[in-house]
């Protein structure tokens, strides 16, 4: 799946917020890509590149998904 670069600074920080909040769990997730460097996700997991119709998801003028409320 191919990410826009906002998209991909949004997760930059999300990661980098994570990293400071939660030292542990910053720990369990290197150690957890020690173990499983080439394992892919699991299909289930996966989120789509496109939202399905009618799951209240669009995009906006930027490109960027957002969810109805």
């Amino acid at each position: 799946m191919s990410l826009r670069n906002h998209q991909k600074r949004q997760l930059r920080r999300i990661t980098a917020d994570l990293r400071r909040s939660d030292p542990h769990l910053d720990a369990m997730f290197k150690v957890f890509g020690k173990l499983y460097p080439d394992q892919d996700m699991p299909a289930w997991e996966q989120v789509p590149s496109q939202p399905r119709p009618g799951s209240g998801c669009r995009e906006d003028a930027d490109g960027d998904q957002e969810w109805r409320r």
